[in-house]
């Protein structure tokens, strides 16, 4: 693998996105099919212990992640010669060990080391090692084996979870398809040659100083970001108990899918060509279409989730997930926002505009307790009202975004 990165031409757009998108709609129908068949039989109580585990785990991964992946693909070519690629891959490694020894620690400390979050939290390291380290192939906008990798996966790694679950393995089948999936994802990123092949040695206090100090714009809004959704799952969880939390897991999903076909374009394709484009005012027309675009195809979604949620939840969940319906139908701002979200954050990462977007994700933590604080002085709130507040949450945030990039303008400095 070469240690240059060459620049990023407009014709690789096309089949990147194509490809990116193909792979992800992949994904979002297999998870989507397996997922109908493990509600057969698995119960909502057991759904929501499994999303509980998921966020407790990825919360601390949150808190402890430098973001190094966001750090490769944003440097310009000219900045990331042979030493600063072995420094980051340096930290990816020692980072996942750290996180690795800090969060088995924490689980055993608070009697939750069992085998199932073994099991899980050495499914999501793998996943944390690997996501951060393809950001040096992916840089080079070689999406083409990646999403052939990434679906593949998935498609393996939930028929897994189908087979298991027939076997009788019940709600054990969550916690391996997890594993079984970083595998599968590593291992297809060592065929494409997409694992770097750098010495590892020790990072320096003075390395990761400069490393915290490159992403400390990142680190927070990675915090921010990543926390609320799983601070939303354990919210729905402390509200509504297990039950309800299975609940909210499950509508957290369908109001996500759309979100899902559309994040390989509007988060890793955008932050890679806004990177890569030198052009302020390219890089706006670029945010502004993709804005518009996905917001026509969202707003319908959003529609068709209105009208018809209390029809086909029970048909393809069974009569016993029907709560799902109310949830759903408040999570449609989130369905219609999230993408929306992740492009301004990528543009905003992309564009050294980071204090606009932490103000904005300020916001959306106020837009979530707010509703939540009040609905618990007047009573507990279900996990309705739960997906309601986030909704608001992501519109609060982004409003915010949106109308700090506009009060910079176009020739203003980056406030960030």
């Amino acid at each position: 693998m070469a240690d240059e990165s060459p620049s990023v031409g407009r014709r690789r757009l096309i089949p990147a996105a194509a490809a990116l998108m193909g792979s992800t709609a992949l994904q979002a129908v297999t998870a989507f099919a397996a997922n109908l068949v493990l509600v057969r039989f698995i119960a909502p109580a057991e759904f929501g212990r499994y999303a509980l585990a998921m966020a407790s785990i990825a919360l601390f991964f949150a808190v402890c992640s430098l973001r190094i992946n966001t750090l490769v693909i944003r440097s310009e070519d000219e900045r990331l010669d042979r030493d600063t690629r072995v420094i980051y891959f340096s930290a990816i490694v020692q980072e996942t060990l750290l996180v690795g020894l800090l969060s088995a620690g924490l689980l055993a400390a608070t009697g939750r080391m069992t085998g199932l979050t073994t099991l899980l939290l050495i499914g999501l390291l793998l996943r944390h090692f690997g996501g951060n380290s393809r950001s040096f192939y992916e840089r080079r906008m070689r999406y083409l084996g990646l999403a052939g990798v990434e679906g593949g996966s998935y498609l393996l790694a939930h028929g897994l979870s189908i087979a298991l679950v027939f076997a009788g393995y019940g709600a054990t089948a969550l916690y391996l398809r997890e594993l079984v999936l970083s595998v599968l994802i590593l291992v297809g990123l060592f065929w494409l040659g997409g694992l770097p092949r750098y010495p590892v040695r020790w990072v320096r206090p003075r390395e990761w100083l400069a490393i915290a100090r490159q992403s400390r714009g990142l680190y927070a809004d990675g915090v921010l970001s990543s926390s609320f959704r799983r601070l939303v799952v354990l919210l729905a969880g402390l509200f509504a108990g297990d039950v309800g939390a299975g609940y909210f897991f499950q509508a957290l999903r369908l109001a996500g899918v759309p979100h899902q076909v559309l994040d390989p374009v509007v988060g890793r394709l955008s932050l890679n060509w806004f990177s890569r484009e030198g052009d302020p005012r390219a890089q706006r027309r670029a945010r502004n279409r993709m804005l518009l675009l996905a917001a026509l195809p969202l707003g319908l979604a959003a529609a068709i989730t209105l009208v018809f949620a209390d029809v086909f939840v029970p048909w393809l969940f069974g009569e016993q997930w029907r709560p799902v319906v109310s949830v759903l139908i408040g999570l449609s701002g989130y369905l219609v926002l999230a993408s929306l979200l992740e492009t301004l954050k990528m543009y905003c990462m992309a564009t050294h505009r980071m204090r606009i977007l932490l103000i904005g994700r300020v916001a959306q933590y106020a837009g979530l307790l707010a509703p939540l604080c009040i609905g618990a002085a007047l009573g507990s709130p279900d996990a309705a009202r739960v997906g309601l507040a986030v909704s608001i949450g992501y519109a609060a945030a982004f409003a915010t975004t949106a109308g700090g990039l506009w009060l910079v303008g176009s020739g203003r400095k980056a406030a960030g």
